[in-house]
């Protein structure tokens, strides 16, 4: 597997935020928010309409986002985690099979540089 990490000084929202705001908008019930570990709780942001954001803007609200990620590395045989700690930061690695390292389908940009 190819894996690519990507480590923010950005947080992602608590895990008591993410549960709240998961409950309130039904993606979840009140017994699976009580089971929930604080990990499980962050892993909600893959969620269809899942969203933090107080208002909807072009931009963010619109609980469109994480979960096409995820199903767009899912299309492509790969896997991506999050893991996050308050006063750290949040790091998200991504796998993708061995396979796409041979093709020229994966174009990555830097700092304005396109890594290939």
């Amino acid at each position: 597997m190819l894996s690519f990490v990507i480590r923010m000084m950005a947080k992602v929202s608590n895990g008591e935020k993410i549960k709240a705001s998961a409950l309130g908008k039904g993606i979840i019930s009140e017994e699976q928010a009580a089971r929930l570990t604080t990990q499980e709780a962050v892993h909600l942001i893959f969620e269809p309409g899942f969203s933090t954001a107080s208002s909807v803007s072009e931009v963010s609200g619109r609980g469109v986002g994480m979960d096409i990620v995820r199903s767009q590395i899912g299309r492509l045989n790969g896997i991506i985690d999050i893991d996050t700690k308050v006063g750290v930061g949040t790091t998200f690695t991504i796998r993708l099979p061995l396979t796409l390292a041979i093709i020229k389908g994966l174009l990555v940009k830097v700092s304005g540089q396109v890594v290939c």
